[in-house]
This record gives structure tokens, sequence and C-alpha cells, in this order.
């Protein structure tokens, strides 16, 4: 690591615990962009709420700026002011860090910035609005770096949400429909997801992972984004997460047909749903 990131590491975790890190880690003199993808309910949420905690980073709810730039016109002089204030508006953060929400200009060198939606760039390559090259043309715009985070959880828990939600039930009906429709949504999202994972740098980061490994996930999180680890973050940050992951699929019975169905257009298709496979 750079100067001063190992002495902080090993004061935090103690050196059995240090994690292999990219030597230019302390280089932080350009700003990033935070962008995420991932299906709703694979945790950029919280995450979210943990990187917007820190000191040095500033992540709006959902205010789908890349939408605002390509759609709107909206430019860096609109959008930094109104990310920065968006902290002070309605909020879906499901646990509230110190810190998080009261952003204070200039109090902070300010390192990273970015937007908790994770279906942004998603979107608009899915309406055919903009090409993959979409995120480039919006960090060029912003004079940022571009740096993705990949929330990841499993598939079968994540469409099972649709399944148990009665809203869906309403709207899907019961049975066979219901199953193919939400598998079906699940893997129109990835279709264009893939290919923004497929050409930009970017960081898994799985659900499970992350409850099991708090510590040693945010500090890789952090060598990613070029943030330093400060305290009281990083304890309060590692502490938030839940103590077990939300395994709604082990309460239900899947259908082989169903099974197959998604190994076939996920597990198998993409390397990060590997493990998932059943």
């Amino acid at each position: 690591m750079g100067d001063g990131w190992t002495e902080r590491y090993l004061e935090l975790v103690g050196s059995d615990q240090l994690i292999e890190a990219d030597t230019t880690a302390n280089e932080m003199t350009d700003e990033k962009w935070i962008t995420f993808v991932g299906h709703g309910r694979s945790g950029h949420t919280i995450i979210s709420a943990i990187l917007d905690s820190h000191p040095n980073v500033r992540i709006a709810e959902e205010q789908k700026y890349i939408n605002k730039w390509h759609g709107q016109g909206w430019t860096r002089d609109k959008i930094l002011p109104h990310l920065l204030a968006s902290g002070q508006g309605r909020e879906r953060k499901l646990k509230a860090l110190p810190g998080s929400g009261t952003w204070v200009d200039g109090a902070h060198p300010r390192l990273a910035v970015g937007d908790k939606w994770g279906y942004d760039a998603v979107g608009l390559l899915r309406a055919g609005q903009a090409s993959v090259e979409v995120l480039d043309q919006f960090v060029t715009h912003m004079g940022m770096e571009l740096k993705v985070i990949h929330t990841i959880r499993d598939p079968y828990d994540n469409i099972c949400a649709w399944l148990d939600s009665p809203k869906y039930q309403r709207r899907w009906g019961t049975g066979n429909n219901m199953y193919r429709m939400a598998i079906r949504q699940y893997t129109r999202f990835y279709d264009h997801a893939a290919k923004l994972l497929d050409r930009y740098d970017h960081f898994d980061l799985y659900n499970d992972e992350i409850i099991a490994q708090p510590r040693e996930i945010i500090m890789n999180l952090c060598n990613y984004l070029k943030l330093p680890i400060v305290e009281p973050w990083f304890t309060n940050a590692a502490n938030s997460l839940y103590k077990k992951p939300n395994v709604r699929s082990a309460n239900r019975v899947w259908p082989d047909k169903w099974i197959r169905n998604i190994d076939e257009r996920l597990i198998s298709k993409y390397p990060y749903f590997e493990k998932f496979r059943r």
C-alpha cells in the first residue's frame, strides 16, 4: 500500500488480517463517480448507506442522474449541488448510519459521489436510448473516474421476493405464470446489465459474503474505490450489516422445470452466478 495506508490497516485490524491492496490506493486526487449495477433487493441500499456515511463520500438516494443528464440535459453544475443537498430530502435508507445524509461541503475532501439507483444505465440500454458507452460519456462530462459496484444476491432469493409479494401475486396470478413472469423480469435486467459489466471494470459485491465477512469486504471495497479507512466509520459500517442473509428461497419448493430455466438463463450464462447453482 501507499504511505500511511499500511499503518492505518494495521492499526484497525492487525497484521494477521491485512488484505493485499493496490499500490495506487493512496492516489486520491481524482474524484470518483460511483454507479451501482444490481437488481432490486440485491443489497445496494445498505451498501449505499454505508458509503454515504463515509466522511469523504456522498451517495444520493435514487436520483437517476445518468437519466437526467442523458434525457434532460442536466450538467455537472446542476448535478453536483443537487446531489450534495439530496440528503436533506426524502430518504429510504434501511439503516441510518452516523454521518449518512449529513454532508457539509468543504468539511472533508470529497473523494467520491454517486447515486444508489442500480437501474440507471441499465434502463437506458434496455429502452434502446443509449449504447454501452453511456457510462464513459457520463463520467467524461462529469470529469470523474468511474467506479462500478455490482451488487449480487442469490437469484433464487431475489426472484422469491416477487413470488412472495402480494403486489406481484395480484399482478401475475399464481402458479406457473408467476414463476415465468418473475424469472423473465430478472433475466431481462441481466440481458442488459451484463453488457455494462463486460465493458467496465467493476467490484462484485456478494450479499452473503459481506454479511459473513463485513470487515474484509468493506476493506476491499474501499481499496477499489481508493477511499481511506477511518474510524469510527469503519466499525459502524461493519456493525450495520445484517447478521445473516435473508434466504427466502429456502422456504419454497422449486419445481424442477423452473430450476432448469434459471440455470439455463442465468446460472450457466453469467459466471458471477455460478456459486448459486443447484
